[in-house]
């Protein structure tokens, strides 16, 4: 948690007050590393309500993450 939380926290400090649509792309090499990295952004950026986040990755159905594209999140693994 701690390489992740510093990795986190400086995404979000250069992240703009009004952040616009995948202002950031976080690549991981595994989906379980992607929840995980996921979860912790979510906990560490609950003050941030402007700032959402989408895991994103194959093997499933393309219209899953195409919908979850459309909704425009700020971050995306």
């Amino acid at each position: 948690m701690g390489k992740t939380a510093v990795y986190i926290i400086s995404i979000l400090n250069r992240l703009p007050k009004d952040p616009k649509p995948f202002s950031a792309i976080i690549i991981v090499h595994t989906r379980e590393l992607t929840g995980q990295i996921q979860k912790e952004f979510q906990r560490l950026g609950k003050y941030r309500a402007d700032v959402a986040s989408e895991c994103v990755f194959g093997g499933i159905d393309v219209k899953q993450d195409v919908a979850k594209l459309k909704a425009n999140p700020t971050v995306v693994f």
